[in-house]
């Protein structure tokens, strides 16, 4: 970084004024917190997930595009994809301070750790990574342009990424910078990696797009054709939303098993696992689609008021939090009954939740 640029940054982290939330009533534990944000809502809301209750807010001073909380730091971070710099949240004290970049972040991630936050440019390439103990960047990564994914490595040590300028998965050094290696010969659009073990997994782009499986430390890698668009891990499978034929692929996570597909509609594009993976639920148009991951079968639908935006899987994987804008709610999905559990009512329509630890997060 620049050290004209530096100091700035610094004297701004100076006299940045604190921003006062309403926590008090929050729990001492952040991994029991969901936080929603929504549209033109430069709050966020804390849901106490034992009750089901919201037990408070933060004022960001943005609209959140995304955020990643830390349970290990009790920190929410944020961006709006327009502002440079990020917004880092004590959720304890509410205090609110933005640590200012020279470019503007458009996707974050946090390290397995909760103890760095990345924050990229997708078209420019730009990638800072945020020491989130003392609220600073530690490394910087000028990666490819034309970003479609990043992924971190569960140690932390290397960043993933997938760009249409690139054919193959690029490596970098997190620590360096320095690109170390490329995997692959076909320009990849999703990136993931197995919640247990060493492989990591690449959807290519184009009209026939394959899975490359690969080892995150050797880099070795095998492709087989596949119909998904994106990557969601579970311990021994994955799921694979392809819109264009409306369906949801099941794969194991080596190449020598069979793939299922099983009927959603074109709306898919998420999915997530729960209740110890005995279950998956993808979310459509006024619909979930549930899965029996058992016997990789459907199990049912649940309605719901509207399209549910990005959401989030407990921990224990025992629910499913998903936040509906047009009806003003988040809902609350019991893995284990299949079906909601609860509805809370918002004052704002809601289009992301999050939580710190959520359950098959991998990048």
């Amino acid at each position: 970084m620049n050290p004209i640029f530096r100091f700035c940054v610094f004297l701004a982290l100076l006299v940045m004024p604190l921003s006062l939330a309403r926590a008090s009533d929050m729990p001492s534990n952040v991994q029991r917190l969901v936080f929603v944000a929504g549209r033109d809502a430069s709050s966020v809301t804390a849901v106490d997930v034992d009750r089901d209750s919201v037990v408070g807010t933060i004022a960001l001073g943005i609209v959140p595009l995304q955020m990643r909380v830390s349970g290990a730091q009790a920190k929410l971070v944020a961006i709006d994809g327009k502002s440079f710099g990020v917004t880092i949240a004590e959720i304890a004290s509410g205090a609110v301070r933005v640590l200012p970049f020279d470019f503007a972040p458009t996707r974050l991630l946090i390290t397995a750790d909760e103890g760095t936050v990345i924050a990229a440019n997708d078209k420019a390439g730009e990638i800072a990574l945020i020491d989130l103990s003392v609220m600073g960047e530690k490394a910087r990564i000028k990666g490819p342009s034309d970003i479609r994914d990043l992924m971190v490595a569960k140690d932390g040590a290397s960043i993933f990424i997938a760009a249409d300028s690139i054919d193959g998965v690029s490596v970098y050094d997190a620590l360096t910078g320095k690109l170390t290696s490329i995997i692959g010969t076909r320009p990849a659009r999703a990136l993931s990696r197995s919640l247990l073990g060493k492989n990591g997994f690449a959807l290519s782009a184009g009209p026939d797009p394959f899975l490359t499986r690969f080892n995150l430390e050797t880099a070795g890698y095998q492709e087989t054709p596949t119909r998904g668009r994106t990557i969601y891990p579970t311990i021994a499978r994955l799921l694979l939303p392809d819109p264009a034929s409306g369906t949801i692929e099941i794969v194991p996570l080596e190449a020598t098993g069979e793939a299922v597909h099983l009927e959603a509609e074109p709306a898919i594009s998420r999915a997530y696992s729960g209740y110890f993976d005995t279950v998956a639920f993808v979310p459509g148009t006024k619909t979930i689609f549930v899965y029996d991951m058992e016997k990789l079968v459907p199990s049912g639908r649940i309605a719901i008021s509207g399209t549910a935006g990005p959401g989030v899987v407990t921990p224990e994987t025992t629910k499913l939090y998903l936040p509906v804008e047009s009806a003003r709610e988040l809902i609350a999905i019991d893995a284990a009954s299949r079906a909601v559990g609860a509805r809370i009512k918002l004052d704002f329509a809601p289009t992301l939740a999050e939580m710190a630890g959520a359950y098959g997060v991998c990048h």
